[in-house]
């Protein structure tokens, strides 16, 4: 993954097209297919929302997300949580709280941050990381 990368207008176009007609695709799916970030995604999203493109997403959460926090839970802190999903600190924080997640801030178990820190700058998303990170964890 390249940072700071200029958007060309094919990228825009489609993510303007995923963003009003997500089709069940996520934005996981969709920075896969970019070769962006979970969080670039939602960034330009928000950005085309400001701009009056109407959009069916960012409001959801899908059920791998849901999953996914469940089996992170008391493992990762909620720092890392919003990262390896792309969303923000609060977001996490909130849709924790709804699903009656422990909110103490648990450190990661030991080396597991700066593992997750090296497969992040190695360009695995999310799910990739806590697949390696949690071989033995049940699959999100």
């Amino acid at each position: 993954m390249v940072k700071n990368k200029k958007w060309s207008d094919e990228e825009l176009d489609y993510l303007r097209t995923f963003a009003e007609f997500p089709d069940g695709d996520n934005c996981i799916v969709v920075a896969d297919y970019l070769k962006r970030t979970p969080g670039a995604i939602r960034g330009m999203v928000h950005k085309l929302r400001q701009e009056g493109v109407h959009t069916k997403l960012l409001n959801k959460w899908t059920d791998w997300e849901i999953n996914a926090l469940k089996a992170m839970n008391g493992k990762i802190t909620v720092k890392e949580q919003a990262e390896l999903l792309g969303r923000s600190y609060s977001s996490v924080e909130y849709k924790r709280g709804e699903l009656g997640l422990r909110t103490e801030r648990k450190a990661t178990p030991a080396g597991r941050g700066k593992e997750i820190r090296k497969l992040a700058h190695q360009g695995l998303f999310g799910k990739e990381i806590a697949l390696k990170a949690f071989p033995k964890r049940p699959t999100f």
